[in-house]
């Protein structure tokens, strides 16, 4: 009988020391998976430090130069746009003051690189309704060339074609997706499709208003992405607006409700409504983008995630996780880098291997 109990004790000894050991090897591959993954976040290097840095709503790289519009400037003339060598990131020089002379804005949003001739970039004064040109002269150095007002449609997001052609989303469209404009800023047509989901009673505007995004150019000038701030979607277009692609997830098309604010038709968001694309950039191969997903009335504009498509099918080839949250980014094609503005809690400017994310 003691016999007995005795091995009844030493197997109830041998089940609990093996549940113990399978406990512990669980919580091993556990931890041993979450640092795998950890492991493989792309890491960041930080480039420009938040000591010079004020709060930086935008950025573009151009003719070897990085340019970040700071609209809150540390510098004592209050210049706007600080330029830096895009080789180690020294800073060069400031331009672009608050006022309403040559050169000068009041609400400074919407930088675009120029792709063809001297290039530069362009910047969009939404308070005056006007591309800003910013080109480089006989010495290289990016000035001001020209001031462009666009006369109609509200537009917020204006890509510079050629010297006779500007193409830009806008608030105020009533028809298509982004609007033609001349050399003069005058409305020549509107392109594209009307985007989905509109309600019978909603004004046409309102629903553009709501369905606002980014607009890029690939650097061949061919192509158009454009992408939702509040949906998982992204639309690709040829430059005679024909939708060649969309982009669609499972959260789809905005949520929202039309109101009258101040006598002005506009919207508002549904509690169930998210954050989509924060940012896209495109290569003539690539869209790589800023992706959400979370709440837009309680996050943050930032997302560590960064999506990869195919250009021509549009295909998800891959989710990179990043070691730091970020709101702005940019493609260093010539460096292989990607580079991206980080706004909480300080603004910084980080670099991340771009072949890491593409491969």
């Amino acid at each position: 009988m003691k016999k007995k109990n005795i091995r009844k004790v030493v197997s109830s000894k041998k089940s609990l020391l093996t549940t113990i050991l399978l406990i512990f090897s669980l919580i091993c591959l556990i931890v041993c998976k979450s640092n795998s993954d950890s492991n493989r976040k792309i890491i960041s290097h930080e480039v420009i430090g938040s000591d010079s840095l004020g709060y930086v709503r935008d950025m573009v790289i151009c003719n070897d130069y990085l340019v970040l519009l700071d609209v809150k400037p540390l510098n004592r003339m209050k210049n706007q746009l600080r330029v830096y060598d895009l080789k180690n990131f020294n800073f060069l020089y400031s331009t672009g003051k608050v006022g309403s002379g040559p050169g000068e804005f009041l609400q400074g949003m919407s930088l675009n690189k120029i792709a063809y001739g001297k290039g530069g970039f362009s910047l969009l004064d939404l308070s005056y309704k006007k591309v800003i040109i910013f080109q480089p002269d006989n010495s290289g150095r990016l000035t001001y060339s020209k001031a462009i007002q666009l006369k109609e449609g509200r537009a917020y997001m204006p890509v510079i074609v050629n010297d006779s052609t500007i193409f830009s989303l806008g608030l105020e469209l009533f028809s298509g997706r982004f609007a033609v404009y001349n050399s003069l800023g005058n409305m020549i047509e509107t392109l594209g499709e009307l985007p989905p989901g509109k309600e019978k009673d909603t004004p046409v505007p309102v629903h553009q208003q709501a369905c606002k995004g980014l607009m890029r150019m690939t650097p061949d000038g061919e192509k158009l992405v454009v992408s939702y701030q509040f949906a998982e979607l992204i639309d690709i277009y040829n430059t005679e607006g024909v939708l060649l692609r969309r982009i669609t997830g499972r959260i789809g098309m905005p949520k929202y409700r039309p109101i009258v604010r101040n006598g002005y038709p506009t919207f508002i968001i549904n509690e169930e409504t998210i954050l989509g694309y924060l940012d896209i950039e495109v290569t003539n191969k690539y869209i790589i983008a800023l992706f959400s997903g979370e709440s837009a009335s309680t996050a943050q504009y930032e997302s560590d995630k960064i999506r990869v498509y195919t250009l021509v099918d549009g295909d998800l080839i891959k989710t990179n996780v990043l070691d730091t949250k970020i709101s702005q980014i940019e493609i260093d094609v010539v460096n292989n880098r990607l580079l991206a503005v980080s706004y909480f809690p300080f603004p910084k400017v980080y670099s991340f291997d771009l072949q890491k994310m593409l491969y």
